[in-house]
Order: structure tokens, then sequence, then C-alpha cells
């Protein structure tokens, strides 16, 4: 395993949010999350909540309920904007697949679980690119970096675990 050089895991930033006009302590808990899998916990929880309100709150995009939500599109550092629950779900999910992958990055590398299962949910279930980082084509390269980041640490623990060569294959 010497002779195979170990490249560092990539991770991605976590988005930042803006003015919310929910209560001080769902901001609180929801947006600044430790970063270890208690935060990860916490964000699907939130996730969870979220769905639930959508299904007895009218707040999507129109709609009588609908309160402004604010984040922080990664790559330019501007404020981005939308009057609609799904935005901050977006949100909150693309932070769930970065925590995720801060993790992986601090991990031992002998697991090959990864986070582009929360990309590649975003990318299938929400079709609006309310931002930049969250468009298609991010969230496409998001899933195949981590994909292959995960496929590395499986090499990685094949080779660790002396499987046969045509087994690693």
């Amino acid at each position: 395993m010497e002779a195979v050089p170990r490249m560092p895991m990539i991770w991605l930033d976590l988005k930042e949010a803006g003015d919310f006009h929910f209560q001080p302590a769902v901001k609180k808990n929801a947006v600044r999350v430790p970063r270890d899998f208690e935060g990860c916990s916490v964000l699907r929880k939130y996730l969870g909540q979220l769905h639930y309100l959508q299904s007895r709150v009218p707040m999507g995009s129109g709609q009588e309920a609908a309160v402004p939500v604010t984040w922080t599109e990664i790559f330019s550092g501007k404020s981005v904007a939308h009057e609609d629950i799904k935005y901050e779900q977006a949100c909150i999910l693309y932070n769930l697949g970065a925590l995720h992958s801060m993790l992986g990055a601090m991990d031992k590398r002998v697991s090959e679980e990864c986070a582009a299962g929360a990309f590649a949910y975003l990318r299938e279930h929400f079709p609006q690119a309310y931002s930049v980082d969250m468009s298609r084509q991010i969230l496409t390269l998001n899933v195949n970096l981590m994909l292959g980041q995960a496929q590395e640490c499986l090499l990685e623990k094949s080779m660790l675990d002396n499987r046969k060569s045509f087994l690693v294959a």
C-alpha cells in the first residue's frame, strides 16, 4: 500500500443561511450545526420537519404562507432569496451532502460510504436550479466526485485486506 499515493479527499463547503423569517431557535439549530455526525442527524430531522410543514401549510412559491428564504451561494458569495419552502429544503440537502463530504475527508478511509446520495436526491427531486451551486451540472459534478472518492476508499480497503487482484479489478 505504501507504493500507492494517497490523495487527500476533497470536501465541499457548507452553504450559509441569510435572513430567515422563522423563529431564531430554528435558525440556531438548523443552520449552525456541529461538524460531526450529530450535525447530520440535526439536518435530517430538520429536513423531515420541513417536509411535514410543507404538507400542512401552503409555503410554496406564490402561496399565501410563503416566507422569504435567503442562503449564500457558494461560488460568488452573493445572497440568493426565494419565497419557497423547497428552497430551504434544497439548501439543507446540499449542506447534508457537504457535511458528509467533510466527515468523509476526515475519516480513516476504511468505509466506502459517501455524500453522493444527498446530491443525487437534490438533482433528481429539485429540478429547479435555485442558484448556480445547485445547478444540474454542478450537482452532477458533486455526485461524480463523491462516487469517485468512495470508489477510491473501496479500492484502498480491498488492497489493505489483501484481496486478489481480479477481485479488486
